[in-house]
């Protein structure tokens, strides 16, 4: 079994499914390729900046190296279409991805939801590619794309997200999920405020967890209903 996760930049693993991919990595029948369509250039550089903004891309692409070392990510592909840009380049990003998918040939993909979680339009055009790609190209070994997304939380006002009874499966990270993804979510040092405003993590913090170690996946296309994530973990 060989699962793809199609993202935007360095870091979405770590926030979206990183406990998932972990647990993954643990069935030896499980292959996972990770592919991240920018280096993240446009991102931030930190605060006490760890680089300049002219090395960000690069950091950051040593970061997501790490921090999928610590997921223990099978194939990871990094590509160089500039942040903030991807729907710009999705003819481009397109091909890339579907000579991706043709090399691996996975039988699931997992990508982003419409709304792209943040409404980031890097994230909505990944999602866009992604499913256009499923629906639409002769792919017969793909069984199943999934979506992962965040739930809404009580009085949050991002109305764009999931109330968690409307996501279709819920992966429950153990404490070696947990443990994994936050070494994952420390090693994007440059993003570190993003890491503290969402998660509250810091390399001090105790008892971390994350989202309440709850990770959200709704069905988007199915072609095989036998084949599902939970028969992998």
């Amino acid at each position: 079994m060989k699962i793809l996760f199609a993202f935007a930049h360095p870091d979405d693993e770590s926030f979206i499914t990183g406990g998932l991919i972990h647990r993954l990595s643990k069935n030896q029948n499980v292959q996972t390729i990770l592919y991240s369509a920018t280096k993240g250039d446009a991102g931030k550089c930190g605060n006490p900046a760890v680089c300049k903004k002219e090395e960000l891309a690069a950091v950051r692409e040593k970061e997501l190296e790490q921090a999928a070392q610590f997921l223990q990510v099978d194939h990871l592909i990094i590509d160089d279409f500039k942040d903030k840009f991807v729907g710009e380049n999705r003819i481009q990003v397109r091909e890339k991805l579907l000579s991706i998918i043709r090399e691996y040939k996975p039988e699931i993909i997992i990508t982003f939801p419409k709304h792209g979680i943040s409404g980031h339009t890097d994230h909505i055009a990944m999602h866009e590619i992604t499913t256009d790609i499923v629906k639409k190209e002769p792919l017969p070994f793909i069984q199943r794309l999934y979506y992962a997304t965040f739930v809404r939380q009580e009085r949050q006002e991002r109305s764009f997200l999931e109330s968690e009874s409307e996501v279709d499966w819920i992966f429950h990270l153990d404490a070696d999920d947990v443990e994994a993804c936050r070494k994952a979510l420390l090693a994007h040092r440059t993003q570190h405020l993003s890491v503290e405003r969402v998660l509250h993590l810091t390399k001090d913090s105790k008892n971390f967890q994350k989202f309440a170690n709850k990770e959200y996946f709704m069905f988007a296309i199915t072609k095989d209903e036998t084949v599902r994530l939970e028969n992998y973990i």
